[in-house]
């Protein structure tokens, strides 16, 4: 079959159970291999000490995959020596995980579209300089860059920007998971331009609070980063659960995420795409995730959940939201979480809508009640806390114990001359006619699952 499609482009995937006859013919023809694909570690060692990884002159697409799964201690990476694939100069996408590569090597000087870098052994892992070095090479072509566990051991996170920064002038979708220090470095390093599209941040706070997640937080912030992408978001959604053990009133374990989306969520649901440009506008913009460290780790300090909920707020300016979604934000035991959601998210005019679900219904309900911090004596509808809102969103909420707090709310805003227009109610429990009779007093329409009341 080789020989009779002599002239066609080869793209090869090879695993663990592949023949080794099979792969030494599929190896006669390298010429020929357009992508090469290479699962198991042991076979692209075997492959590597072969010598079969010489040469591809029409290479465009090279994975190579060394994952481990496995309880004991994980055998060392590959090296992709520098030597190998001298040859590949079209080469457009590039994956290695759990593969060593040197950072000198011709293959990171070649016009790359696609980089993903993970699981880097320590020892191997880039310096700044040698990071620099390679983006540098790639700056101009590179569109999508993922890295995990692939960072420089020997980053210092400085709290500036660094003048001799490099500026990926092509990259629309970038996906980093580290330690906030080594976030933090990137973009000391390396800055965005319009043209990205797209950025999914998992950071993980092994030291707990501190300099590092300040840091971070400034660092991201910046509109060469991840700022500008937070200032066009449309609308915000914020998951998140704190558990673990708790100490005073502050949980030292818990997760969030934080999502954005250029377009309104009602949009996204009821739209489909028209084309790629399109679906892109309507994908989160940003995904951030921070996780806590350890319960039982006995040096980390305990943070507040608000804390990280209002250090997120103030990172980005918000200037164009308009929508904020709570549903699957478990906030659990902060009973002055409605004065944090009154002072972030409360005193944006712009906000017009926002949905919760059980754990954050309340809370809601209690921050409309607030004043902004501006004008406390005022009346005026200026000076409420979520000035602008028009509509709430309940779902999953019981609402039987909750209709006399949210009734009394609606009736503030309601003299205040801020009347919610749309008050809806989402899979929730607890419906009475009375209850529902008494809310249709203070709002302009009432919902149940989609049918006006």
């Amino acid at each position: 079959m080789l020989q009779r499609s002599k002239g066609a482009g080869l793209m090869v995937n090879l695993g663990q159970t592949l023949d080794d006859k099979l792969i030494s013919a599929i190896f006669n023809h390298t010429v020929r291999i357009t992508e090469l694909t290479v699962n198991d570690g042991k076979r692209l060692q075997a492959l590597i000490e072969k010598g079969l990884l010489s040469s591809a002159p029409k290479l465009e697409k090279l994975c190579l995959k060394n994952e481990y799964y496995g309880l004991g201690e994980k055998p060392p990476n590959p090296v992709l020596l520098g030597t190998m694939f001298p040859d590949t100069v079209g080469l457009r996408h590039l994956e290695l995980i759990g593969v060593d590569p040197v950072w000198n090597s011709p293959l990171f000087s070649r016009p790359i579209t696609t980089l993903e870098l993970g699981q880097i052994s320590p020892s191997k892992k880039p310096t700044v300089q040698e990071l620099k070095s390679v983006m540098g090479q790639i700056s101009t072509t590179l569109e999508t860059l993922t890295m995990r566990n692939a960072f420089p051991e020997d980053a210092t996170a400085s709290p500036t920007q660094n003048a001799a920064s490099i500026s990926l002038n092509s990259l629309r979708h970038l996906a980093l998971g580290a330690k906030p220090v080594n976030v933090t470095t990137f973009f000391n390093n390396f800055t965005l331009t319009d043209k990205a599209k797209y950025a999914g941040m998992l950071v993980f706070l092994d030291n707990g609070p501190g300099q590092d997640f300040t840091q971070f937080l400034e660092a991201i912030g910046h509109k060469e980063a991840l700022g500008r992408i937070a200032s066009d978001a449309i609308g915000v959604m914020i998951d998140g659960e704190i558990h673990g053990t708790k100490k005073g009133k502050k949980w030292q374990d818990f997760e969030v995420s934080l999502g954005t989306a250029q377009v309104s969520w009602s949009t996204v649901a009821d739209a489909p795409p028209r084309d790629e440009d399109d679906l892109e506008s309507k994908l989160p913009g940003l995904e951030l995730f921070i996780r806590s460290p350890l319960p039982e780790s006995p040096s980390v300090a305990a943070l507040p959940f608000r804390c990280i909920f209002t250090d997120l707020f103030n990172t980005f300016e918000w200037s164009n939201l308009r929508e904020l979604t709570l549903v699957g934000l478990d906030i659990k035991a902060f009973p002055d979480f409605d004065r944090a959601l009154a002072t972030t998210f409360g005193a944006l005019p712009s906000v017009d809508f926002v949905a919760v679900g059980p754990k954050c219904a309340n809370p809601l309900f209690d921050a409309l009640n607030y004043s902004s911090a501006t004008n406390r004596s005022s009346r005026s509808k200026a000076a409420m806390s979520f000035a602008g809102l028009k509509r709430i969103s309940l779902v999953s909420v019981n609402i039987q114990s909750r209709v006399d707090d949210m009734a009394g709310s609606l009736s503030k805003r309601h003299k205040r001359g801020a009347s919610i227009k749309n008050l809806s109610f989402e899979g929730c429990r607890g419906k009475t006619n009375k209850s529902l009779k008494l809310l249709k007093e203070y709002v302009g329409n009432v919902f149940w699952d989609y049918v006006k009341l």
